[in-house]
């Protein structure tokens, strides 16, 4: 992994901001993180607890890498990632997940990114992970979800709140869904 400060043009002007940029062998302590968190929920499994979320840092780290993406080491930027090869405009990504059969995703109330990559995750055993990760344009978010644009225009201040699976994937309302294993 090569952490440095890089100008990214933000904020109508170029802004330095730590980046993160991932490397081949970053993926073997993402593949052992993934099994670790694995074999943790089926030991708290059997204690008869609920199991844990999946880190929103490997997530973001995860679809940095496979996506070519920068990750911002800014959490005061407003969004997860930077996508260096996409045009300005299109380039500040936010990183959503589900690790179930639904999600129930909750956003900043002031947006400050362009798109919304949302991975839907698959999790089978310690040692197999298949994701699709669901490329969306805000505008796309806006035009499409009612519940999203409720909350931003009347509600400012609060946090919207939708499932991005039932209101936006399963209707097809995605630019762009491209498959992965982490294994």
């Amino acid at each position: 992994m090569i952490r440095k400060e890089n100008y990214l043009d933000i904020l109508e002007r170029e802004t330095p901001i730590n980046i993160i940029q991932y490397e081949e062998e970053d993926m073997f302590l993402l593949q052992k993180l993934y099994s670790d968190w694995m074999n943790l929920n089926e030991k708290i499994k059997q204690i008869g607890g609920r199991p844990s979320s999946l880190p929103s840092e490997f997530v973001e780290a995860l679809v940095a890498y496979k996506m070519g993406y920068w990750r911002i080491d800014n959490m005061s930027v407003g969004f997860d990632c930077f996508d260096p090869n996409a045009p300005k405009g299109k380039n500040r990504i936010e990183i959503k997940y589900a690790t179930g059969r639904m999600d129930f995703s909750s956003f900043s109330p002031e947006i400050k990114w362009d798109r919304l990559n949302f991975v839907k995750f698959y999790n089978e055993s310690p040692e197999d992970c298949y994701f699709e990760v669901y490329d969306i344009d805000i505008q796309m978010i806006f035009e499409e979800s009612e519940r999203f644009g409720r909350y931003i225009y009347d509600r400012r201040g609060c946090r919207p709140r939708i499932s991005v699976i039932r209101e936006l994937i399963e209707r097809g309302i995605y630019n762009e869904k491209r498959e992965f294993s982490l294994f």
